[in-house]
């Protein structure tokens, strides 16, 4: 990454340490993000609102909070100061 250049920073609320070390790996290639990371749905709001996030991914299937809610009352919390982008997802993991 060139000197200056802006590093954004990704929230990823995810329970699968497949996915996130997939995310991670995927992240660090493209270079310029700094990668924050959730185990669960009540974490995730936690970071969303004190990390201010410029991305924020949100698996649906989390344990206790699910995405859809996680995503809605990190919003809420947030007071309006919305990240550039927030999406929801589900990966699955394929088995051969």
């Amino acid at each position: 990454m060139s000197e200056g250049a802006t590093v954004r920073r990704l929230l990823y609320v995810e329970d699968n340490e497949d996915n996130l070390y997939m995310l991670q790996l995927w992240f660090d290639v493209l270079g310029g993000y700094e990668i924050l990371s959730a185990r669960d749905g009540a974490a995730g709001i936690a970071m969303a609102t004190s990390e201010l996030p410029d991305l924020i991914l949100m698996d649906l299937n989390l344990p206790e909070i699910d995405g859809w809610d996680s995503n809605h009352r990190a919003e809420r919390a947030r007071d309006g100061r919305r990240p550039r982008e927030s999406a929801c997802h589900r990966l699955r993991r394929f088995r051969h």
